[in-house]
């Protein structure tokens, strides 16, 4: 998810991501120099491989001691909720997703609290559109599919603006509540779900679309969304672009493997495995575009799974911003590709993984086991390596307010969050914590993400 505003563009439907994609980004250019060349073969069925370059030696970025911290706002402590805890920015003030919901004025002083239905509290989701706290958690008791209730709080009293008990499935994005009602049936008919884009601030329905069950928003851009469903009945589960202001549909629904990514225009899926055997694995990446016309495919060989031995590796997709896209594998090789045509831009080396991908900077970071061991600041435009950043800058980046951001998901104590300089590398500023919502000149942290109490930080950026 891009922290405090929007969410991670691609859908991993199963298996495992080791680094979190948080870029919002733009375009890129050329091929990463050839230390970070993989060795893994790639059969290309419609789409041209570039080839890497010489590489030149990247600066270090400087040290992080005697770089100044955040400007602290106010420090607060409450329930950590599950570890996903964290403060949020809102239209006058913050709220505190916990249990119970808390509202903060601009200073840190509790101003409200919504309480839940105790069976509700481990599941409850505090979201923020349009300024406005959107709160979702199930009703308790309910058959298949269920209820979810939706309440709408006014964010500087806690007043209920509105609520709706009726729909199943709930997805917020930047300034639309998605709401789906179904009919509890999955007979891979369209009308099994009804899914409807709800006005944060009152409710209302701005469209609604006839959808398959279980109909989901998993991406969105500047003017469309991708809604996610499933027939049922064998049938794998699918996507379509809808126009995000009048919910028409774009085209057909297109149907998705086990991970899939969206960038303007284009819809990029995996297919099943062709495994024959583990050092002849096969998948292939296919871009359709949101008329459903096939942009182009690509056939990789991902190698054997580190985790179970004899067995394939499964490739992954990520969606960028202007175009750019990424197609991994674990403790595989990332690759950077232009999502118009499939075009490899820059290859990363064994392990790398594509945190952030925009116009002027990619972020790739070196994993192994799981743990980021560093990260690479890349020119997507030259493929020259900026800098280097040590292992405890962290596996998840974002590009926020003119600085780059990273933490560690996987910290156990001193965690911290750093602000750097996209074109140097420099760390320009540190806050304790790790970071969990960030705007354009705000961003709050939390000691310990598997503490029951959650002790939060906001900062002035």
């Amino acid at each position: 998810m891009c922290l405090g505003s929007s969410r991670v563009a691609a859908v991993v439907i199963s298996g495992l991501i080791a680094v979190t994609l948080l870029g919002c980004a733009e375009r890129g250019g050329a091929d990463e120099p050839s230390a970070f060349a993989s060795t893994d073969p790639t059969e290309s069925t419609s789409a041209p491989t570039s080839t890497p370059t010489s590489p030149e030696p990247a600066p270090s970025a400087p040290p992080t001691r005697s770089v100044r911290q955040g400007d602290q706002l106010f420090r607060v402590s409450y329930s950590a909720l599950r570890g996903e805890g964290s403060v949020q920015r809102t239209a006058g003030g913050y709220v505190v997703a916990s249990v119970p919901v808390v509202g903060l004025d601009r200073r840190g002083r509790e101003t409200w609290q919504l309480q839940v239905p105790r069976r509700a509290e481990a599941e409850v989701t505090v979201d923020v559109a349009l300024g406005v706290v959107v709160v979702t958690y199930p009703i308790p008791g309910q058959d298949w599919p269920g209820f979810t209730r939706v309440v709408a709080l006014d964010p500087a009293s806690g007043d209920e603006l509105w609520r709706d008990d009726r729909a199943s499935f709930v997805s917020v994005w930047d300034d639309t509540v998605y709401t789906t009602v179904c009919l509890g049936r999955q007979e891979a008919t369209l009308g099994d779900c009804t899914i409807s884009a709800r006005s944060p601030r009152d409710g209302g329905t701005r469209w609604s679309l006839p959808s398959y069950h279980a109909a989901q928003v998993s991406d969105a851009g500047n003017d469309w969304v991708l809604v996610v469903s499933y027939p049922g009945s064998g049938s794998p589960a699918v996507v379509r672009a809808v126009d995000v202001m009048g919910g028409s549909s774009l085209g057909p629904h297109i149907p998705i493997g086990h991970s899939v990514a969206a960038v303007d225009g284009a819809v990029l899926t995996t297919g099943p495995k062709d495994t024959g055997s583990a050092d002849a694995c096969r998948q292939r990446v296919t871009a359709t575009g949101f008329d459903g016309v096939v942009l182009w495919q690509q056939t990789y060989r991902p190698g054997e799974d580190p985790l179970d031995p004899g067995e394939c590796r499964s490739v992954y997709v990520d969606g960028g911003q202007a175009g750019l896209a990424s197609v991994w594998s674990y403790e595989g090789v990332a690759r950077l590709v232009d999502a118009t045509d499939g075009r490899t831009i820059w290859t990363g080396r064994r392990g790398a993984e594509l945190a952030l991908m925009t116009s002027g900077l990619v972020v790739a970071v070196d994993t192994r086991g799981g743990f980021a061991t560093g990260a690479s600041g890349v020119d997507p435009a030259t493929g020259e390596r900026l800098w280097r950043a040590p292992a405890e800058a962290g596996n998840t980046w974002e590009l926020r307010g003119g600085v780059v951001l990273s933490t560690d998901t996987n910290c156990f104590d001193d965690c911290h969050t750093e602000a750097r300089r996209p074109r140097t590398g420099r760390v320009v500023e540190h806050y304790p914590g790790l970071l969990r919502a960030a705007g354009p000149d705000w961003l709050s942290t939390v000691a310990d993400i598997n503490a029951e109490l959650g002790d939060y930080r906001v900062f002035r950026r």
